[in-house]
């Protein structure tokens, strides 16, 4: 049997279990999700843009010609470039929904998920 790892979408509170390097674009149309993408998921238009709640992977070369490099650091990767080869958390933003709630540029619609601290004031 396959190795299989959870896959859950920020901040939608979307979960699904895949098979071992699944396409995360894949994982999410498993969840119920639809992405957008206008390549066909050859990783060249830039519409299934996520970012990766600890991202460990490469990019491939389609998303270091298409995105900056702090992008990259940051984790940003293409939906349809990125395998699963662990358990994840993704977030997606609207813009990277085909039916988005909100309008805007994908890479702004993302809001820091993670923590910055406990300020009072």
């Amino acid at each position: 049997m396959a190795h299989e790892h959870r896959v859950a979408f920020l901040p939608l509170g979307v979960k699904t279990t895949v098979a071992d390097q699944e396409r995360i674009f894949d994982a999410a149309g498993a969840a119920g999700l639809d992405l957008a993408s206008e390549c066909g998921g050859r990783g060249t238009c830039g519409r299934c843009l996520i970012r990766l709640i600890r991202c460990d992977t490469e990019p491939t070369g389609n998303e270091v010609h298409l995105l900056s490099q702090g992008k990259l650091d940051q984790g940003f990767r293409f939906a349809c470039q990125t395998r699963v080869t662990r358990d994840l958390k993704v977030f997606v933003p609207d813009m990277t929904l085909r039916s988005p709630t909100t309008e805007g540029d994908p890479e702004e619609a993302f809001t820091d998920p993670t923590p910055t601290g406990n300020k009072k004031g």
